[in-house]
């Protein structure tokens, strides 16, 4: 058997935003304001946390419709309110 080195990732390549997050509330579910989830070489995975005050499947289209660059959108109903900046 015959094991190679991988080759060092150039400083270019590590330097790339792999991962990102934001708080939004359901008025900023747009284009616009989800843009910055857009992360080079493609987003494979949005998790989204949803409260239970707000209809799940409005955020779910919602979310779908603002972001045709992400791969998979998971939605999760959360217990309570995650972030207070969102109120």
């Amino acid at each position: 058997m015959y094991f190679s080195k991988k080759a060092a990732k150039s400083k270019e390549e590590s330097s790339q935003r792999l991962s990102t997050t934001c708080c939004v509330s359901i008025t900023q579910l747009s284009a616009e304001h989800l843009k910055s989830l857009d992360v080079e070489g493609g987003t494979a995975l949005v998790l989204a946390f949803v409260s239970p005050h707000i209809s799940f499947e409005d955020v779910s289209k919602k979310l779908k419709m603002a972001m045709p660059f992400a791969q998979h959108i998971i939605t999760i109903m959360t217990a309570e309110r995650i972030c207070r900046r969102c109120r």
